[in-house]
C-alpha cells in the first residue's frame, strides 16, 4: 500500500479502465489491485479513490461502483460516495467517464475505451464467437490474467495497463510486445483449458448443466468458465466444483459456482442460480451466477454430499424449466 493518495481498484478491465480515468481526474499514480471479498481489509486514508468495488466502509475522497448489490449495501450503512457516483451501469468506467467528464479533460480516444469495458463487464456479446473474437478490447482483456504469475509481476503489469490506458487507444496497445507475447500465452492457455474440459466436464439436467468437477483434481486450473461452452454449446448453464484450501492445505470442504450461459440471451432468463442455491441453503449471489459452499468432514462425506448437491440443484433447475416452460 501507498504511504500517499491511492486509486483503490478491482484488477479486471473495468477495474483497470477505472483506474485510468481517476488517475486522470486525480493525478494520483499509485494504484493499488485487490478484490471485493478483501476490499475492507485493506488501509484507506480519506484521500484515497475506490473503483469497482464495495464501498470500503470507512470515508475515502470517492467512491465509483455499479453493482446494485454494493450500492444498496452502501445505502444501508450510510456510507456516502463523496466526490464520486455509484448506480447501476455497464461498468464502473461508464459511471465515472459519465460523471466526470465535464470536470476532467479526458483523451478523444477514452470514449471508445470506456464502451469497451461497457461491453466486457457486462459480457455484451450475442454469441460465444464475439467473445471468442481478437478484437482490441477482448485481446487486452485475455493478457490480465495470466496462470501460474506470481501476483507481484501481474499487479506490475496491470500498473503498466492503466498508463499505458491513459495516454494510447487500445487499437494500438494490442501491438505492444508485452501485450501480444502475453495474448499468445492466453492462447495457448485456453487450447490446454478445452482439453481439461472435454476431460472432466460432464452433463446434467438432461443436459442443460455442464458440470465442471475438479474436487478430486490436485490442482485446480483457472479459467473462464465461458470456455465450457465451446466444448459444450448445449449447455445452459455452468456449475463447477473445487476444493477449499486453507492455509495452503486442501480440506473436505468444496466451494460451487453455478452460472449462467450468457450467449443465450433471452432464452436462459427464466433461471436462476441464486434462488437454486438459496433453496439447498448452500449460497446465494445474483440470478446469472451465484456461489455456494459444500462443508463435509471426510473425504467418504466429501463425496457422498457432492453427488447429492450436484443431483438437487439438477433436479431445481429443472423444476425451473417447467415451471416457465
Amino acid at each position: 500500500m501507498s504511504n500517499g493518495p491511492q486509486i483503490v481498484s478491482h484488477g479486471d478491465f473495468d477495474g483497470i479502465v477505472s483506474s485510468s480515468l481517476v488517475g486522470l481526474w486525480t493525478k494520483i499514480t499509485f494504484v493499488f489491485f485487490t478484490g471485493p471479498e478483501t476490499v475492507r481489509g485493506n488501509q484507506m486514508g480519506p484521500k484515497d479513490v475506490v473503483c469497482d468495488l464495495p464501498h470500503p466502509a470507512r470515508e475515502v475522497r470517492a467512491w465509483f461502483d455499479h453493482h446494485p448489490g454494493n450500492i444498496e449495501e452502501a445505502r444501508a450503512m450510510g456510507w456516502s460516495a463523496g466526490e464520486g457516483a455509484a448506480y447501476e451501469a455497464p461498468s464502473a468506467a461508464r459511471v465515472i467517464f459519465d460523471h466526470l467528464k465535464d470536470k476532467t479533460t479526458f483523451p478523444p480516444f477514452m470514449a471508445q475505451t470506456v464502451e469497451a469495458a461497457d461491453r466486457v463487464d457486462s459480457m455484451a456479446y450475442a454469441t460465444i464467437d464475439e467473445w471468442l473474437a481478437e478484437t482490441p478490447e477482448n485481446i487486452v482483456n485475455n493478457t490480465i490474467f495470466l496462470p501460474g504469475e506470481e501476483l507481484r509481476e501481474a499487479r506490475r503489469y496491470l500498473w503498466r495497463l492503466v498508463t499505458d490506458l491513459q495516454e494510447h487507444s487500445l487499437d494500438e496497445i494490442v501491438d505492444f510486445p508485452e501485450v501480444l507475447e502475453r495474448h499468445q500465452r492466453t492462447q495457448e492457455h485456453a487450447h490446454r483449458a478445452a482439453e481439461t474440459i472435454a476431460k472432466v466436464g460432464t452433463l446434467a439436467a438432461g443436459g442443460e448443466i455442464c458440470v465442471l468437477d475438479f474436487s478430486e483434481m490436485k490442482v485446480t486450473p483457472r479459467f473462464s468458465k465461458n470456455l465450457a461452452y465451446t466444448v459444450f454449446p448445449q449447455a445452459s448453464a455452468v456449475l463447477s466444483i473445487s476444493p477449499v484450501v486453507m492455509g495452503g492445505r486442501r480440506t473436505n470442504d468444496l466451494r460451487l459456482s453455478l452460472s449462467l450461459n450468457p450467449f443465450l440471451g433471452g432464452r436462459n432468463m427464466f433461471h436462476n442460480c441464486a434462488a437454486i442455491l438459496d433453496q439447498l441453503q448452500l449460497g446465494g449471489g445474483h440470478a446469472a451466477a451465484a456461489g455456494g459452499k459444500i462443508t463435509s468432514a471426510s473425504k467418504e462425506e466429501r463425496l457422498r454430499e457432492k453427488a447429492r448437491v450436484v443431483e438437487d440443484i439438477a433436479r431445481l433447475w429443472l423444476k425451473q424449466t417447467v415451471a416457465n416452460s
